[in-house]
């Protein structure tokens, strides 16, 4: 008896293990859908690797008629060509099987449609520095059939991973706004049939860099330094280094020129305003020659093609007369 109960125990043992190593021979995932009203496909996974599988397919209007073989089978999947009238049952078993016992069965819907990815998608700049504009022509197989598609465009800036989606565009253009100035967007597209839910695939990435504009913020002023005046008479005249910080780059809004200055003496003084250009990569600038009895006010921008940023105050007092070297004045 004991040794009857041990041969059971052996037996059910070596059971258990084979039927846990069986492969099953049914493909799975069985899906279809149409790519436009002219192609269809029918993809599957395989049960093994090793396994040939056939696909089969029949109108459920006819569901008494005969299964017909798919005509265009490869890798995996059966290819659909021309218009359908009716729903069609499709079935996919291994090719060396007679039976339906390793067979599985779905229904290719005539309007399932999950469109490929729209065609020509281009991106040019706005009129706006905040406006891009795309267009794009219909998904493959869709020519003949217009106005039967809708679109949604997704957008983005090229260093960031969050997307922007506009859904639910009829047309096959859009102006995308309320985008940063010079800055990299990359762009994509993609189409639904207008009675479905599902999107098809996007379309390959189309990068666009929006139009300049103009700069943003003002320029951080420094405190001012002062020298004696090494071209007149130091008694009278004495020369002025301003300096400020560098625009940071997220109010470039473009490419960043340079720095203007405009130098505006008293109300009193009958001196008419100096303008001064100093180039982009510098952020100091000597004044010669400023009247120590004179107040002045230094008004600095930074510009690019566009335009220029709101202009900073550089108050310049009057000199100390007691102090006939290097004189440094803190801006309140």
């Amino acid at each position: 008896m004991k040794w009857s109960i041990l041969l059971l125990l052996f037996f059910n043992t070596i059971f258990l293990s084979d039927s846990s190593n069986v492969v099953s021979r049914s493909a799975s995932n069985l899906t279809c859908y149409g790519y436009s009203p002219s192609e269809y496909v029918c993809t599957w996974v395989p049960g093994n690797e090793s396994i040939e599988y056939v696909a089969r397919w029949q109108d459920e209007e006819n569901e008494y008629g005969f299964w017909r073989d798919c005509t265009d089978a490869r890798e995996n999947a059966c290819h659909f060509y021309g218009e359908i009238t009716n729903d069609r049952k499709v079935t996919v078993q291994p090719k060396d099987e007679q039976g339906d016992s390793n067979s599985v069965e779905t229904t290719l819907y005539m309007y399932n449609f999950i469109p490929l990815p729209p065609r020509n998608l281009t991106v040019v700049p706005g009129e706006t520095a905040q406006q891009l504009y795309a267009e794009w022509k219909d998904s493959h197989g869709w020519t003949l059939f217009p106005n039967q598609l809708i679109f949604r465009i997704r957008y983005r800036k090229i260093d960031s991973v969050k997307w922007s989606i506009t859904t639910d565009i009829d047309d096959h253009e859009h102006l995308i706004d309320g985008l940063d100035a010079f800055t990299k967007y990359v762009v994509q597209v993609q189409a639904k049939f207008f009675a479905n839910d599902v999107y098809g695939i996007w379309s390959s990435p189309v990068f666009m860099t929006t139009r300049e504009g103009a700069p943003s913020g003002s320029v951080s002023v420094l405190p001012l330094k002062e020298y004696r005046s090494e071209s007149k008479d130091y008694k009278t005249y004495r020369d002025v280094l301003i300096s400020w910080m560098d625009l940071p780059k997220h109010h470039h809004r473009g490419i960043l020129l340079g720095y203007k200055i405009k130098l505006v003496g008293e109300i009193e003084s009958s001196d008419d305003p100096e303008h001064f250009q100093v180039p982009a990569n510098k952020t100091t600038f000597l004044i010669h020659g400023l009247k120590k009895r004179l107040n002045y006010t230094a008004y600095i921008t930074a510009y690019n093609a566009m335009s220029a940023t709101e202009p900073s105050a550089i108050l310049i007092p009057v000199s100390d007369d007691n102090l006939e070297s290097v004189i440094v004045r803190p801006l309140s």
